[in-house]
């Protein structure tokens, strides 16, 4: 194949060779995973010998041959044992069960002796640790608990308006903190193992510092938001992109490390220079570049490129801190996972099943620790909103935001953009809906939603028509509970103005509701028109399948009627 046409054909400019080599760089990548042939600086492929356990030919009962490169029989007794590292900082007093379910993820495929060290600060409450503990010892594993003291130094304001905490750093104090073990795999407390973690172990990280996995997003040569990384510009052009890594998961060389570097002063360095965006992740990929080997993308997937259970993949789960309306393969994966912990408990409905998944108590320990310093915005209010509604304090969601609506103009605008300020009034409005319905006030719900969407005027935003189209479907499905099936399905109606079923899931449900609305009012005709449109979009799903049935008995029933009146009109005539 000659990939210069596939360069022309996304540029019509001349490439300059650094994008063209990354290009190259990130094709050979991909097609090494897809041929399982590994990868190596050159992007040529490695020999059978180098392949990660169980990759094609040269594996022998899925483990890793005898003799490989860089490994001898004295190193394999050596490395028997396979010592995993996660990190965590849990003020929201919760995160540890996110640890858990990855911990017994690792346990439920793996059946090497494994030891398990955990870093943490004094957030990670003592009960914590003892049934982490408790379920280690379940599986016959070991766990290590290693207390990280606060460094002055770090800016938290900044970390947390980030979008993290200070746990996404301890990672960086492997070297000193482990100064007997020679290497560690470390795993974000995120990561979902669907695969034994010896075929990560058995990576040959003895002429490199780490291994990753490439992160894409991050290249050169695809969009970067300026804005985001406008204080790495030195770092960025510092960096050979096609190597960069994502840091959920790592195999460290921490006695090449430790040799060579200071890994925590070096990066409490690089954050004073270069500001804080992906903390961890840019410190890690800055001091060690050029000492960085490439793993394949199977051995961290974020789950939103793999939403399909798969054997073998180490699901990302980048979705913590986003609302979860439906489940999909991998969510139902983690939720069985979480079933086997201690800290599971039977009986929890959808919403605390989404809560969970989202991370939203997590999220909401984040905001808190905002508000307390006086740095929320706008987006920061609204998010935090979110959270104690999926945690279920609707109570408090909604107090929450209709006091903030009040003190708007004290948080920072959006530099005078109405239409964004627009949106921000919608999205708060619907919130403080959604709590309310959640409370059965569902009137004072309806009174809330018209005054914000029948005062809602012309507006140029791009996320605008979105956002109405999913007030207006709640607006319907809050009349149809009242039995106001008429304005129900006028609400419905103006939800596919702003939006067509053939390509939103939103307009889709909307017209869905429609039928049902016009069964309710007996007006087969129209019902039948919408669901003939239905039908034409989603033929296999159960629910329009349902809606078909009960359409089809509305239809007979109506035709028993007719009959019988006409039969009885044909005997009084006949007397």
């Amino acid at each position: 194949m000659d990939f210069s046409l596939v360069e022309r054909r996304k540029s019509p400019g001349r490439m300059s060779p650094r994008v063209h080599g990354q290009n190259m760089a990130a094709i050979a990548y991909f097609l090494a995973e897809l041929l399982f042939i590994g990868y190596n600086d050159t992007g040529k492929g490695i020999p059978a010998q180098g392949r990660l356990a169980g990759d094609g030919p040269g594996k022998k009962n899925g483990r890793r041959r005898e003799g490989m490169a860089g490994y001898s029989k004295a190193d394999r007794k050596n490395d028997d044992m396979i010592e995993i590292a996660y990190a965590i900082h849990d003020d929201s007093g919760s995160y540890y069960e996110y640890l858990g379910v990855s911990m017994v993820s690792v346990m439920e495929n793996t059946r090497e002796v494994l030891r398990f060290h955990v870093l943490c600060d004094d957030t990670l409450a003592a009960s914590a640790k003892e049934k982490l503990t408790a379920m280690c010892k379940a599986y016959g594993q070991r766990i290590c608990f290693h207390r990280v003291a606060p460094d002055e130094r770090i800016s938290v304001t900044e970390l947390l308006k980030a979008g993290y905490n200070e746990g996404i750093l301890y990672r960086l104090y492997l070297p000193e903190l482990l100064s007997s073990v020679r290497r560690i795999l470390y795993l974000d407390a995120d990561i979902l193992a669907n695969g034994d973690v010896r075929k990560l172990w058995d990576v040959d990280v003895e002429a490199y510092a780490a291994a990753g996995r490439w992160d894409p997003p991050l290249l050169g040569f695809k969009p970067v938001e300026e804005p985001l990384r406008a204080r790495c510009r030195p770092f960025r052009e510092s960096t050979d992109w096609t190597k960069y890594v994502n840091s959920g998961v790592l195999v460290l060389n921490l006695e090449r490390i430790r040799k060579e570097h200071h890994l925590w002063e070096e990066a409490v360095s690089f954050w004073n220079r270069y500001g804080m965006v992906l903390p961890d992740q840019d410190a890690v990929n800055y001091i060690l570049r050029g000492k960085i080997r490439l793993l394949p993308p199977c051995c961290n997937m974020p789950n939103r490129d793999c939403p399909q259970q798969r054997k073998g993949i180490f699901y990302h789960y980048t979705y913590m801190g986003q609302e979860r309306e439906t489940l999909d393969p991998v969510d139902e994966l983690y939720l069985s996972y979480w079933k086997k912990t201690p800290f599971y408990r039977a009986g929890y409905g959808k919403r605390e099943k989404a809560a969970f998944l989202g991370g939203m108590k997590n999220r909401a320990g984040i905001y808190e620790r905002l508000e307390k310093l006086g740095k929320l915005d706008r987006e920061d209010v609204l998010n935090y909103g979110r959270c104690l509604y999926w945690k279920g304090e609707f109570q408090q969601a909604y107090a929450y935001l209709a006091g903030r609506g009040a003190q708007a103009s004290a948080f920072p605008d959006y530099g005078g953009c109405a239409e964004r300020e627009h949106v921000w009034e919608m999205d708060r409005a619907f919130l403080m809906a959604k709590s309310l319905r959640e409370m059965k006030r569902t009137e004072e719900a309806i009174i809330l939603l018209q005054e914000s969407l029948y005062a809602d005027g012309d507006c140029a935003f791009p996320e605008h028509d979105a956002r109405s189209m999913e007030q207006w479907r709640f607006l319907g499905e809050l009349y149809c509970e009242t039995g106001r099936y008429e304005e129900a399905g006028e609400a419905f109606l103006h939800c596919l103005y702003f939006g067509t079923p053939e390509k939103n899931a939103c307009a889709l449900a909307a017209l869905f509701c429609l039928v049902k609305c016009m069964l309710c009012m007996d007006r087969l005709s129209e019902a039948e028109t919408y669901y003939t449109m239905l039908d034409t979009l989603a033929p296999l799903d159960n629910g329009v399948k349902l809606c078909g049935i009960r359409l089809e008995r509305a239809r007979r029933k109506k035709e028993a009627v007719l009959s019988g009146n006409s039969a009885g009109k044909l005997t009084t005539e006949g007397k």
